[in-house]
């Protein structure tokens, strides 16, 4: 979570850094320059940039949406982390046959 946060600030304060830097390499770096600041359109851009950063986070996320949590635990002495277990639906389980609702073949063979 901690990492989450750390980002979202650094992207809001990228458009900060890219003016302090566009005011270093243009020799414009004083006082007066900070007081008359585009203030408004930085802090704009910085919450546009946060949001990009949430999409993008959100879309580069790998973990499961579905599924059980299984919380942190001890076994064996070792720490297991949480982790999100999928469901397993009963269609798909290779071990179990559905039940059929036909009738069995054994009594169709016998009228022949």
């Amino acid at each position: 979570m901690i990492r989450v946060i750390i980002t979202q600030l650094l992207l809001f304060l990228l458009p900060f850094l890219a003016y302090a830097a566009y005011l270093f390499l243009t020799k414009k770096l004083h006082r007066k320059v900070w007081i008359d600041a585009p203030r408004y359109w930085l802090v704009i851009a910085g919450f546009v940039c946060s949001l990009v950063g949430f999409g993008v986070l959100a879309l580069i996320n790998n973990n499961p949406t579905g599924g059980t949590y299984i919380p942190a635990h001890y076994k064996d002495g070792v720490l297991i982390p949480g982790q999100i277990v999928k469901d397993v639906e009963p269609d798909a389980n290779p071990g179990k046959k559905a039940p059929s609702n036909r009738q069995s073949d054994s009594k169709t063979s016998d009228k022949n």
